[in-house]
């Protein structure tokens, strides 16, 4: 479809992630890491439940302006 698609994960399970067809792979509890792409994305669906309000503020910060997030499951109970 013409997309590039960037998986955030724990895990270095990286020839499958990229087999699923992800381009890049960025850890998702690394504050840093997740600092460097903020507002790259057009689209970030984030299906993970993420208790620290800190991280979770940086994955919702990864959204382009203008861009969709979609948030599938609880957000931290603090939210």
């Amino acid at each position: 479809m013409g997309m590039t698609v960037t998986a955030f994960s724990t895990s270095n399970r990286t020839a499958e992630i990229h087999a699923l067809g992800a381009s890049h792979i960025v850890s998702s509890t690394d504050k840093a890491a997740l600092e460097q792409v903020k507002g790259k994305y057009d689209v970030v669906i984030n299906t993970l439940f993420v208790e620290d309000e800190e991280l979770f503020k940086c994955h919702q910060r990864l959204t382009a302006v203008g861009g969709t997030y979609i948030q599938v499951g609880a957000p931290p109970s603090n939210i």
